[in-house]
């Protein structure tokens, strides 16, 4: 399950997003193009938590960014007496500057999509 901001929780963003469908279209298409083998199922997400905390599953999947998100949902997992989930922490892929690649410096013009500084 991959979840994806819809657009009214994701327009919490200082700058314009792009809609919902077009990124679930891109994402669609990259399972097809790449992880054949894999099925996934994206899950509209309306806050931070999506259905993480009733769901059963065996791991959450995080950046850096959301690591804390994690660690509260197995909190009120277990306030729930939901098993606990397991955190495996992804690293953010960095722009040519090592900093990370983020909508926000997109969208400003610091970098384009593949985190290639712009001159």
């Amino acid at each position: 399950m991959i979840g994806l901001t819809t657009d009214s929780f994701a327009s919490k963003k200082l700058h314009p997003i792009r809609p919902f469908k077009a990124r679930k279209g891109e994402l669609e298409q990259y399972f097809a193009d790449n992880c054949r083998q894999a099925y996934c199922r994206i899950e509209p997400l309306d806050d931070r938590f999506g259905s993480a905390l009733d769901t059963d599953f065996d791991a959450i999947v995080v950046s850096e960014e959301t690591l804390p998100v994690a660690v509260e949902i197995n909190r009120l997992r277990k306030e729930k007496n939901r098993k606990k989930v397991d955190i495996h922490q992804i690293s953010c892929v960095l722009a040519e500057d090592g900093r990370w690649i983020s909508s926000t410096r997109i969208y400003r013009g610091e970098i384009d999509v593949h985190g290639h500084l712009k001159h």
